[in-house]
């Protein structure tokens, strides 16, 4: 089997990742555009190739310490269910190249703990990196919240 790429990223310190096919486009962040009855960890949007695009931030979708955007953070674009989606981490640190055999299952301590986000995790400079995927990322009970913004947006 081919190997992967992956963009890696941080987010409080810790390392994550997308695979390459997964990102449309990495643009430098800014302040999102507050929408009501978003969820808190959706702090808003902003506007990309002429679309509105919901922002989640992955440190308050975490649960980590969350902090004032800064000039080293940014917006990873990604898709979810074909629409786009952008992805507020601490700074995007290069990529990576990955046999399928490197990838670890994703942790699961039990159902309660379970990151159903994560698919699955591999070690970078003896440190783990979580593989996360971007469908995943958004909680299912609010995709609703963001279809209908993009049906408001049409």
């Amino acid at each position: 089997m081919e190997n992967e790429k992956y963009l890696i990223f941080r987010v409080d310190g810790r390392s994550f990742s997308l695979p390459f096919a997964d990102v449309k486009v990495i643009i430098a962040a800014e302040k999102p555009v507050p929408v009501p009855d978003f969820p808190e960890y959706i702090p808003g949007t902003v506007t990309n190739e002429e679309k509105v695009v919901p922002v989640i931030d992955l440190r308050k979708r975490f649960h980590y310490q969350p902090k004032e955007i800064s000039d080293r953070d940014c917006i990873i674009i990604t898709m979810s269910d074909e629409r786009p989606v952008g992805l507020l981490c601490d700074g995007v640190y290069g990529f990576t190249e990955l046999s399928p055999e490197s990838l670890q299952p994703a942790p699961n301590i039990n159902e309660e703990a379970s990151a159903s986000f994560i698919e699955g995790e591999f070690l970078m400079d003896e440190t783990p990196c979580y593989v996360l995927s971007a469908e995943k990322v958004v909680k299912l009970n609010d995709k609703s919240v963001i279809d209908n913004l993009y049906r408001k947006d049409m």
